[in-house]
């Protein structure tokens, strides 16, 4: 069964501590997770990130931004009100159904499938070295974790975004061969100019609800600055809201068709069928709350994300 988790708004340091209390519990199956927006802009970087090489400091303290390191690998990112979070945690069961083995370049050859339905009005989607792209611009990165027979996969996606905030990073040293040394603003494209939105859905929203926290998650996540702001201020601007959670149920619907034709075309041999019984009946879709996946957060685990003190 795939668990599915919308959420709009929540702090990214606390959706990347449920992300990863998740992706720690071995027991804990398989999951969509999405996230439209985080109240303020931050910076979030790999695992093996120097604040001082990825990003300008003196910009960074200048503006108040947060920096956060997170516990995946992969290069750095600024998020706001604009991004959309996309996460697939699971395991080698799951990845089972489409004969794809637990390494991260068939990982992410996998994900070209989940996603290209998604972007279908644009044909020059694809996957491009490391990156979701439309032609040779850059609209998604994505980084990876893979630890004790699971996996997590989690992608930022940018509805759209201001050069500002893109002028906090610095050029990395390792980029990928297609950027050719461009700027952001010339490498970067934004989701809102090549997604349409049904007639239903043009309306404006720029102001959502953030995805109430259950008070008892103050307990598991530090520090409490990154929390109470989401607790206190429900007027944060989310212009790209319903973009955003359009595109977030256009990615359930392109994983729940993809399991479901999976079974339907009998790919699954019988070997495998009778290894992993009921399992490989992955055709339902169990939609969860926010108090259900903040559990995690209460199982012991080790925690990797970290704020990272800028003097």
């Amino acid at each position: 069964m795939l668990k599915v988790l919308h959420l709009n708004g929540v702090p990214i340091y606390t959706f990347l501590r449920i992300e990863e209390a998740i992706f720690r519990c071995k027991n804990a199956g398989s999951w969509l997770v999405t996230n439209v927006g985080t109240p303020s802009p931050s910076i979030i970087m790999g695992i093996s990130g120097v604040a001082e090489k990825v990003s300008h400091i003196e910009k960074v303290k200048e503006r108040g931004v947060n920096i956060i390191k997170r516990y995946s690998g992969g290069g750095t990112v600024v998020v706001s009100n604009n991004t959309l979070f996309v996460s697939l945690i699971g395991d080698q069961t799951f990845l089972d159904k489409w004969k794809v083995k637990m390494y991260p370049r068939e990982i992410m050859k996998w994900t070209e499938s989940v996603y290209k339905p998604v972007f279908k009005e644009s044909p020059n989607f694809s996957l491009l070295e490391n990156d979701y792209v439309i032609g040779k611009l850059k609209f998604g990165g994505n980084a990876q974790c893979l630890s004790l027979g699971r996996f997590v996969h989690h992608t930022s996606f940018l509805l759209d975004y201001n050069e500002n905030d893109m002028d906090l990073l610095q050029m990395p040293d390792r980029a990928p061969e297609y950027r050719e040394s461009r700027r952001h603003s010339d490498f970067l494209c934004k989701l809102k100019d090549h997604v349409h939105l049904p007639p239903s859905d043009t309306q404006s929203t720029p102001k959502i609800t953030p995805t109430p926290l259950p008070y008892d998650i103050l307990n598991y996540i530090e520090p409490s600055p990154f929390i109470l702001p989401h607790i206190e201020n429900t007027t944060v601007e989310y212009p790209h809201a319903r973009l955003g959670n359009h595109l977030a149920k256009r990615i359930e619907n392109s994983l729940k068709e993809l399991i479901e034709s999976t079974d339907q075309n009998n790919q699954i041999d019988s070997n495998l069928q009778n290894r992993m019984g009921d399992m490989a009946k992955l055709d339902t879709i169990q939609h969860v709350d926010l108090e259900y996946a903040a559990m995690f957060l209460k199982l012991p685990h080790r925690i990797s994300n970290a704020v990272v003190s800028i003097e």
